[in-house]
Formats: C-alpha cells, structure tokens, sequence
C-alpha cells in the first residue's frame, strides 16, 4: 500500500485537538469528577498522586494539576511525576506504605510479580479497538484479584494509544519486515522483531519513553533529529495498525478509599468504571494524532494491511504461548477466553 503523508497543517490541527482533549479527559479530570460527585461529609485533606512519565509529557503542566486547581473540598491531590523506571517500580510499595494514595502504574511494570502484569505486552491478539477493550474488561478482573491482596484496589484499567509498527522501510505482509531495522525500545517489540527476522535497533532509549505514545516517543528515536531529517535521512515509516494497547493502571489504597466512607467511596469506584469508557474513546483518536504528529516530523505514516495484521495476530498467538508458563490458572483462563472469542487468528 503506498504510503500518505499528513499535511503539517492538518498534522498541527490535529495535535492541537488532541492536545485539548487530553487536558480534558485525563486521567486528573476523572478524579476531580470523582471526588466533587462525593457528598460534603467527605474529608477535606490532600491524597499524594503518582504519575508516570514527564511533567510535560502532555503539556506545559499535568492535566491532573490543572484539572484539580479550583476544587473545593473533598481530597486534593499533590501531583508527584517519576520519569525513571525504577522510581516507577516503587508505584506499588509506596502505596501499601501509606506514602501516596494513588496511582497510575504502567501495566507491565508489576511483571515481576506475575506475567499475568505482562499480559497487555503481548502483541495484536487484538486487532480493533473493540476487541482491545475486551482484552481488557477480561483483565481487569483478574488484576484487581491479585492487586486485592495487597490491601490495593484497582479503579480502572486504562489504555495506551495503539502501537503500530516502526520500521525503515513500508511493507503490505509480514515476509516484507525480514531484514529490515524495526525501531523496538520494549522486550515484547524486540521478541515481535525475532519472530518477523526484523533487527531490531539496539540503542535503548531513556525508561520515560517506554510509557509514552509513539509520537511523544520522537526525541528517543534514531535518525528522527530536526538536524539528521536536514541532512537527508529520510526518516522512519511508521505502520498505523489497531488492537494493541498497553495498559496503566489506576490504583488506590484501601486505606485511602475507606477513609471516604462507604457511599462516597463506592461513588469513587462507580465513577471510575464510567471513566473507563470515555478514556477508550480519546485514545482511539489518540492513536491518529500520534500517526499525525510522527508525519509532521518527516516520517512516513501508512495503514496497515489486513493481511500484515492478521500475520502480527498469528504471531500474537505464539508469543501468548510463550507467556503463559508464567501467567497461574487466571492468566490461562484468559487467554483461553480470548482465544475462544476470536478462533480464526489462531495459527
């Protein structure tokens, strides 16, 4: 399929939409409707937020601080951002310890403790966004079972835009990526590139960039430099594909949510469930401003193929298979019930 670029003005407007849609519908502004939903009985005081990535990564402030300025009552939150993995890590243990209240964990950073964590890092067993989301409803579940024993309770399980595939050369099938340098800065991406005889590029980005969109992702990436672009590299081709989503999810102390009280605390929950909906909606766009904001630096920007989805869906399948040792009883119940749900992208 040939290649289309995106216009820099339409690129630009794009970008600027999303970047008002984000400040609208972060994760700071299901919180702020959280909290002020919560009867005036609850507690004035301040809840420490964790967030993942760079003060900036979505503008010149978080949305979570700018969304939770003005409110009146109920817990405030002090924002504290960590672009550090290891600082990431700590998400977890910092919350069992009563140093933060909630936070917003990257999926796959709790694998350590399971592979089950590691689910949302196995490739387009999904290929729409519909199918994503009920990967993840399937999830969730099983997330908030082992999160539970922690005295944690999962609030939403929310997705990353769709990672596409980066490559220095545009195909149609699979058999095209043999040989080829695949962009692949994650464990999942440089095991998708052995399995498509692609070389993956070894230069390992800053941790940061592991959580961020394709497009916030731009300055950790070979060759996509204004001066290299000037001096005649021709930039990366970036294959626009659905259906894989990595997963953060949001999670509070029990202690926390208790001390709301049991109305406004089950209000909280409810809140965050219909939250969940809205966040898959703005990410879906969130995957073409991300293909627009790559374009706008000079990078090639195709749709891909239904035949190169169903091939990644194939090979989706073997990597499921290579986790599951390591997935217990839940995880396996869950592949068996994605499998089940999509029976033709078996190999």
């Amino acid at each position: 399929m040939p290649g289309v670029r995106l216009s820099v003005e339409t690129a630009e407007a794009e970008i600027s939409r999303m970047r008002k849609m984000h400040a609208c519908m972060s994760l700071a502004t299901a919180v702020l409707g959280l909290v002020a939903a919560q009867s005036s009985a609850t507690r004035a005081e301040t809840w420490t937020m964790l967030v993942p990535g760079q003060t900036d990564s979505l503008g010149a402030e978080p949305p979570v601080s700018l969304a939770l300025k003005d409110l009146a009552g109920g817990p405030a939150l002090e924002v504290v951002t960590a672009p550090e993995l290891d600082a990431i890590r700590q998400f977890k243990s910092r919350l069992r310890k009563g140093e933060a209240s909630i936070a917003e964990i990257p999926l796959s950073v709790l694998a350590r403790e399971s592979a089950l964590y590691a689910a949302d890092q196995i490739p387009y067993l999904a290929t729409t966004t519909a199918e994503a989301e009920r990967l993840f409803e399937r999830l969730a579940p099983m997330v908030a079972q082992r999160l539970s024993e922690d005295d944690l309770v999962l609030l939403a399980l929310l997705p990353l835009p769709a990672r596409g595939l980066m490559t220095n050369q545009a195909v149609t099938a699979a058999s095209g990526l043999g040989g080829q340098t695949m962009w692949a800065p994650t464990v999942a991406l440089r095991r998708l590139a052995e399995h498509l005889g692609a070389t993956s590029v070894a230069e390992r980005p800053a941790a940061s960039v592991l959580f961020l969109t394709p497009a916030e992702a731009l300055a950790h990436m070979p060759g996509t430099s204004a001066a290299s672009l000037a001096g005649g590299s021709s930039g990366w081709t970036y294959h626009a594909l659905g259906g894989w989503h990595e997963g953060r999810a949001v999670v509070v102390s029990a202690a926390s949510l208790k001390s709301l009280g049991p109305d406004a605390g089950q209000a909280f929950i409810n809140q965050a469930r219909n939250f969940e909906r809205v966040y898959w909606n703005a990410h879906d766009a969130g995957s073409k401003s991300s293909a627009a904001s790559l374009a706008e630096s000079g990078h090639k920007v195709v749709t891909g193929t239904s035949e190169l989805a169903a091939e990644l869906s194939k090979i989706g399948q073997r990597m499921a298979d290579e986790w599951l040792p390591g997935a217990g009883a839940d995880g396996a119940a869950w592949l068996e019930a994605v499998r089940a749900s999509k029976p033709t992208t078996r190999p």
